[in-house]
């Protein structure tokens, strides 16, 4: 099943090894893997980049292309990542303190 509308439900068996474009044409490689909620893709040869896309983020699927609703820029910020996450992993907000100690002379009275 080839879907090419937004509203159409994707046959993920076909997707497996295809081309991954983003908005604007971002490349994106090939999908490598698939898993109930995400699509792991691979791009280069020696230095591979792995991006973890939710499949809420698909497009539509032309049977050689699957198009994702995400840009270059947020997926490389959003969705690059070595494996993926587990449930039992949390993100920790890390939050920076600085104290600044001086003194000051006073004279009494």
């Amino acid at each position: 099943m080839v879907e090419n509308n937004k509203n159409s439900s994707i046959n993920w068996d076909e997707v497996l090894k295809k081309d991954v474009r983003g908005i604007d044409d971002a490349d994106f490689g090939r999908v490598h893997e698939l898993d109930e909620m995400f699509i792991l893709t691979q791009k280069g040869t020696l230095t591979r980049e792995k991006f973890y896309f939710p499949k809420s983020l698909a497009d539509r699927f032309d049977g050689d292309v699957l198009y994702l609703r995400v840009t270059e820029e947020e997926a490389k910020k959003n969705y690059t990542r070595d494996s993926l996450i587990n449930e039992e992993e949390e993100h920790i907000n890390v939050v920076e303190e600085r104290i600044v100690i001086s003194k000051t002379e006073t004279v009494g009275d």
